[in-house]
């Protein structure tokens, strides 16, 4: 093979791999910043009551587990999932002094090991942002931005060790109720 033929090959597969890598850097959620509310003191919040999720029977998942595990015509089960419809009318919103808000909402599952979410009518306007965390602060995703905005309004997250998860989202004066 000739060297100039050697050098373009090599050069393609450079390229290729650089956006490969610029792609998944900038698609990726970076743990930036610390919501809001951490730098309040608690009687500046309002008291947030737990939205428990239902129960289930989870040695009966796990019995199904143990047959289902070994056919291999399906993937293996990542977790139990609840559908639930929540909203700016569950949890609670602070106002701040200069106007700016505070929604947070707190998910409990008894017992879970790790909790994460699907959220599919999303829009975060600019200048908004959205933390998902536990509730020892142990465990931070986020912020989530207009950067994240997809179309179908759906977003998937990772997984938040923990049996409680509170979801906070930050409202600008600006773009109140966008």
């Amino acid at each position: 093979v000739p060297p100039n033929q050697l050098v373009m090959k090599f050069l393609q597969k450079l390229l290729l791999l650089l956006y490969l890598f610029s792609l998944a850097t900038f698609s990726q959620v970076t743990n930036e910043g610390l919501p809001s509310s951490w730098f309040l003191a608690s009687d500046e919040l309002s008291l947030v009551e737990a939205n428990i999720l239902p129960s289930f029977d989870l040695q009966a998942i796990k019995d199904e587990d143990k047959t289902n595990d070994y056919l291999f015509d399906k993937p293996w089960r990542f977790g139990y999932m609840h559908s639930v419809d929540y909203g700016f009318q569950d949890g609670a919103w602070d106002v701040l002094d200069n106007g700016d808000r505070i929604w947070r909402i707190l998910i409990t599952s008894p017992e879970a090991l790790s909790l994460n979410f699907i959220f599919d009518n999303l829009f975060i306007p600019k200048g908004g942002s959205l933390y998902i965390y536990n509730d020892d602060q142990s465990d931070l995703l986020g912020a989530y931005t207009s950067d994240q905005n997809q179309e179908s309004g759906v977003l998937g997250t990772w997984l938040v060790e923990g049996e409680s998860v509170w979801i906070e989202y930050y409202e600008p004066q600006n773009v109140t109720g966008q």
